[in-house]
């Protein structure tokens, strides 16, 4: 089982706009709300796009939730880079988690003094902001 944050601070509405990517260095792995899954695809203008079905558990607070499927998200991190990452979606209000797992894959990391997200190799850094009580990236759709 997968332990993650409680569901604090979080509320989507069915049609509210996909809020970005949160660095979350308290996660293990990384995992994304059904919600936030489809705002994401309606925020690219496809539909989502299921790729397999997923047995994983995720614990959030005290309640467990089971993956219902996995779905492709690209996230720029860079210019001219993109994380093509798979990633499972659970049927809770959670925003687009990327975790640890995903963090050391592309050696990132929040720096919360500075207010940046930094990777060290090639080394840059970019500002990130603070809501929904999460550290967020947030890009323009046309870097994507």
């Amino acid at each position: 089982m997968i332990h993650c944050p409680a569901e604090v601070n979080f509320t989507v509405q069915q049609d509210q706009p996909f809020h970005g990517a949160c660095f979350d260095t308290g996660e293990q792995k990384s995992v994304v709300g059904r919600a936030q899954a489809e705002a994401y695809y309606r925020y690219i203008g496809i539909p989502l796009v299921i790729k397999t079905d997923s047995p994983k558990v995720y614990k959030f607070g005290s309640q467990q939730r089971r993956s219902i499927r996995k779905a492709k998200f690209r996230i720029p991190y860079a210019y001219a880079k993109n994380m093509n990452i798979a990633l499972d979606v659970v049927d809770i209000n959670v925003p687009l988690h990327i975790g640890l797992d995903v963090m050391d894959e592309y050696i990132l990391m929040v720096d919360t003094v500075d207010n940046r997200l930094v990777c060290k190799d090639p080394p840059w850094s970019a500002p990130r902001v603070r809501k929904l009580g999460n550290v967020y990236y947030e890009w323009d759709y046309d870097i994507m």
